[in-house]
């Protein structure tokens, strides 16, 4: 009996070590981020800003949003808090982590030579290179399970460092800033119309801090100001 529990324990032992292996590679592959092929920077030469890029797919990609300034308050603006909106409106606190809000006429203005405004289909190509399914990439609002992977959190970065910066709207009163949702959502153009709506809107996406699912909206162009992130073809 003895030396047949001396040959079993050592057995079960390594059993269960794979199993936990097993288990932790696959909490790794639903869980883990998923690197870039390749980086870089790009400087703009118009104000001599450097954005941080990343390579998914055949496209790079800004991991940065983008501030340049219009000097134009009708096509981008920088986020302001309550305080500010009520007492210094020339605040640029919110410009360094979260870059500007741009209506999409404006962003498609600001855009450097060489890169383009995202469409919705490179939209879905970044989200299907992160893990999403073509089915789920290709649906409206909540999709996915690739959160995690797009934006990024205080304690929780990653590469492609999307932000949670709100978003500026027309629809207001005068008890309510038109500044919303900072640091519990993020919104990002994309340079397509939505083909089921009448109208000038623009697809677009939101992030959540609380969801790891990506939404997938339409809205009208000139009514808000949301974030950009430009996209070039890789070289």
């Amino acid at each position: 009996m003895r030396k047949y529990q001396s040959m079993v324990l050592p057995l079960l032992a390594w059993v269960l070590l794979l199993t936990v292996a097993a288990c932790d590679k696959d909490d790794e592959e639903v869980m883990g981020k998923i690197a870039p092929s390749a980086s870089g920077t790009f400087v703009d030469e118009r104000d001599g800003h450097e954005y941080r890029w990343v390579r998914y797919g055949s496209l790079d990609w800004m991991a940065d949003n983008f501030s340049y300034d219009l000097k134009n308050e009708q096509r981008c603006l920088v986020y302001l808090n309550a305080e500010d909106y009520q007492y210094n409106r020339a605040s640029t606190k919110n410009l360094a982590k979260y870059g500007r809000l741009y209506n999409l006429p404006g962003a498609l203005e600001a855009c450097p030579e060489g890169w383009r405004v995202p469409t919705d289909a490179d939209w879905q190509n970044l989200e299907c290179c992160l893990g999403m399914s073509p089915d789920e990439a290709a649906k409206m609002d909540w999709r996915g399970n690739i959160a995690h992977r797009m934006f990024s959190l205080e304690d929780d970065p990653c590469d492609l460092n999307l932000r949670l910066g709100g978003y500026w709207t027309t629809n207001i009163n005068m008890s309510r800033s038109p500044y919303r949702m900072m640091g519990l959502f993020g919104y990002y153009w994309s340079s397509s119309l939505d083909e089921q709506k009448e109208g000038m809107y623009y697809l677009y996406r939101k992030f959540a801090y609380n969801r790891n699912e990506v939404c997938r909206q339409s809205i009208e162009s000139e009514k808000v100001k949301l974030y950009v992130r430009y996209v070039r073809d890789a070289h």
